[in-house]
C-alpha cells in the first residue's frame, strides 16, 4: 500500500472526527467528498480495511483510464446551502434468532446457543457470521468445504447445518490438539460429526494434503498467514466457488491479503459486518471457457 495514500486517508479521517466531535466549535462543514469515496460502509470514519483498499477505491474515479486523477475526475463538495440531506436514522434490524426446521437442527442450535453463552477464551465467529456461513454453504450447494481454524467447532457446526442438505463435507484444520478434542465433542453433541473431519497440525503444511476442488474456503486462523493460505489454495477453489475470510475489521487484517482479494481481476470481493469483526466474501470468477 502506498504510504502517501495511507497518510492521506488518516488525514481525512482525523479532520472529519475533529470537526464533528470538538465541543464549542461551529457546526461541521460538509463531509469531505473524497472521504465519502473511501468510507465504503458510510460510518463516518475509515477502518483499517477501508484504508488498505483506498488505492482500489480511488482507481474507480479514473474514468478515462489514464492511471491518474484529474481535477475533473475528483468528487466535489456540495455548494454552500446545498449540503446533502442528513442520512436517515438507523433502524433496528429486522433479523430474528435462528429457527429450527426439524429436530436435528434444533439439536445443533441448542449446542450453538450454549457455545454462544460461553465464548470466553474461544475464538468463535459472531452468531450472524455463523449464520452467513451456513447460508453460503447451502446456497452454493457446497460438497467440499475447507475451514482453517477450528477452535471449538462453532463455525463448523453452522456450516454442517447447510451441508446436511447438500450431502457435503467440511474438512477443518486446527493447530492445537486440545481444541480439536473439544471440537470433536461439540460436533458429536450437535449431531453433525459425520459431516466434519478435523485435521490436527499446522494448516500451512496440512493443506498440502487437499486434492479435491474446494467449493467454499473459510479462513479464520493465524491472521498473518491469510495471504499464504490464499496463495496455496486459490487454484484449488473451483470456478464459481467462494473464499470467505474472517476478521476483516478487527483485529487488523493483513493489508497484503486485502490487496490480494480486492485487486485480482479474477476475484470479486464484498465486505460484511465491518461494525463487528468483519467478514469478506470473495467469488472466484468463472472464465469464458468455464461458463
Amino acid at each position: 500500500m502506498n504510504r502517501a495514500i495511507v497518510a492521506f486517508c488518516l488525514l481525512l479521517s482525523t479532520s472529519a472526527a475533529v470537526a464533528q466531535d470538538e465541543p464549542g466549535r461551529r457546526p461541521p462543514a460538509p463531509r469531505e467528498p473524497l472521504l465519502d469515496v473511501l468510507d465504503t460502509d458510510h460510518d463516518g470514519s475509515l477502518s483499517a480495511a477501508e484504508i488498505a483498499a483506498a488505492g482500489t477505491s480511488l482507481a474507480r474515479l479514473d474514468r478515462d483510464g489514464d492511471g491518474a486523477l484529474s481535477p475533473r475526475e475528483l468528487p466535489r463538495a456540495a455548494a454552500p446551502g446545498r449540503d446533502r440531506p442528513a442520512p436517515a436514522p438507523a433502524t433496528a434490524s429486522p433479523e430474528r434468532p435462528p429457527l429450527a426446521a426439524d429436530d436435528a437442527e434444533r439439536r445443533a442450535l441448542a449446542v450453538l446457543d450454549e457455545l454462544d453463552a460461553s465464548r470466553r477464551g474461544n475464538m468463535n465467529v459472531p452468531q450472524n457470521d455463523g449464520r452467513m456461513l451456513r447460508l453460503l454453504v447451502e446456497a452454493v450447494g457446497a460438497q467440499n468445504v475447507v475451514e482453517l481454524g477450528t477452535s471449538n467447532g462453532y463455525s463448523a457446526i453452522w456450516m454442517a447445518l447447510g451441508l446436511r442438505h447438500t450431502e457435503g463435507h467440511v474438512t477443518t484444520h486446527e493447530l492445537e490438539p486440545r481444541r480439536a478434542q473439544v471440537a470433536r465433542a461439540n460436533l458429536e453433541r450437535a449431531g453433525v460429526a459425520d459431516r466434519v473431519t478435523i485435521v490436527v497440525g499446522d494448516a500451512h503444511e496440512t493443506i498440502a494434503q487437499l486434492d479435491s476442488p474446494i467449493d467454499l474456503l473459510f479462513i479464520d486462523a493465524d491472521k498473518d498467514g491469510y495471504l499464504d493460505y490464499l496463495q496455496k489454495l486459490r487454484e484449488r477453489v473451483r470456478p464459481g466457488g467462494l473464499i470467505v475470510a474472517h476478521n476483516m475489521s478487527r483485529p487488523r487484517p493483513d493489508p497484503a491479503f486485502l490487496e490480494a482479494i480486492t485487486t485480482d481481476p479474477g476475484l470479486e470481493t464484498l465486505f460484511f459486518h465491518l461494525d463487528d469483526s468483519g467478514i469478506a466474501v470473495t467469488l472466484k470468477k468463472r472464465t469464458a471457457a468455464e461458463r
